[in-house]
This record gives C-alpha cells, sequence and structure tokens, in this order.
C-alpha cells in the first residue's frame, strides 16, 4: 500500500516537474 502512495507521489512530481 506504501508503493502505491510513493508512486502517485512520484507521478504528481513528474506533472509538476513537466508544468
Amino acid at each position: 500500500m506504501r508503493a502505491i502512495y510513493v508512486r502517485r507521489v512520484a507521478a504528481l512530481r513528474d506533472m509538476l516537474a513537466v508544468a
């Protein structure tokens, strides 16, 4: 379950990085 949280944060950071 923690892996999903980490993956979600990584995706959010990727979106912010792209923006």
